[in-house]
């Protein structure tokens, strides 16, 4: 099997995990509710917190997004290979796969922030 071969199908069994999911209304509502006046929170969901705030702001949430989700998939990798051993046979594909899921999940926050660039 080609090594392409095998990638796709981790990422194809990845995309199916709940955590790399992402709802866009909760995502705004979680990122950016708080910095919108409650009358624009419509617009918000609507067009997008490029509509409303300022590109200062829109770097600060982005850049806290990744960094959020590079911390969870390092911390995770770090807990992965705690047991050792002839256990990290067995946490190798999971640490793989978490991995990408984390990648895919920040996936939102980086779109977001390259758009604006």
């Amino acid at each position: 099997m080609a090594k392409e071969d095998v990638a796709m199908q981790v990422l194809q069994q990845v995309v199916k995990l709940p955590v790399v999911k992402v709802n866009r209304s909760k995502f705004l509502m979680d990122k950016f509710s708080k910095k919108v006046a409650s009358k624009d929170i419509p617009r918000l969901l609507e067009e997008g917190p490029t509509a409303l705030l300022p590109q200062e702001t829109l770097d600060r949430v982005a850049n806290a997004c990744i960094k959020d989700n590079v911390l969870l998939a390092s911390g995770t990798s770090v807990l992965a290979g705690l047991p050792g051993g002839i256990a990290m046979a067995v946490t190798i594909p999971t640490d793989v796969a978490q991995f990408y899921a984390f990648s895919l999940k920040t996936s939102p926050g980086a779109r977001l922030y390259l758009r604006l660039r």
